[in-house]
């Protein structure tokens, strides 16, 4: 009897299998129906694309057509694509060319001759004669511009800037009597 309980369980396994098998079966036809549908959708919209662009090259096609001397805009056209483009290849060069000078400047340690740029390297000449303007009023600096703020210190001097020497009293002299009445302030 086991032979033929062995016998039953695979007969009721493979109709699971059958049944599962039918079932996929099932889900992949429905999955490439959808699949047909969408690549027929998508090839329908090439196609439609196609015809657009086919319409607008003659459209195109017919209005240049219509323009007399139409060689005339195409050297135009032509012409200005050049242009930019040697523009596009002079402002490139200009950034290499900067970049470069700025690579130069953060390499260079402590040499003052290679921190220049090629513009300050450069001599140039100037008139001897300085440019006067009628409306640019110069005003000359004092002799020894004004120090804000206390003096250095210095520590192997004697004599210290804006300090009176010790030898010379000068017209604060406290060896004199102090006068009540008739002091001037001197400025």
């Amino acid at each position: 009897m086991s032979v033929d309980q062995t016998i039953t369980e695979l007969s009721g396994t493979l109709a699971q299998l059958s049944t599962l098998v039918a079932h996929i079966n099932g889900q992949i036809s429905g999955i490439t129906g959808r699949i047909n549908l969408t690549l027929d959708n998508f090839d329908q919209a090439v196609a439609n694309l196609a015809k657009d662009a086919g319409s607008v090259t003659y459209k195109v096609g017919e209005t240049v057509q219509q323009v007399p001397n139409s060689w005339v805009f195409y050297l135009l056209f032509i012409t200005l694509i050049v242009v930019f483009l040697l523009l596009s290849v002079v402002l490139l060069l200009n950034l290499v060319t900067k970049a470069h000078a700025i690579y130069v400047i953060m390499k260079s340690k402590n040499d003052d001759s290679e921190r220049k740029l090629m513009s300050e390297k450069q001599s140039f000449t100037r008139s001897s004669r300085p440019r006067s303007s009628m409306r640019h009023v110069q005003i000359p600096m004092e002799n020894e511009p004004r120090r804000l703020g206390p003096p250095p210190r210095e520590t192997n001097s004697i004599d210290r800037p804006y300090q009176r020497r010790t030898d010379d009293a000068g017209k604060y002299n406290m060896e004199q009597p102090p006068r009540q009445y008739g002091v001037r302030l001197e400025v």
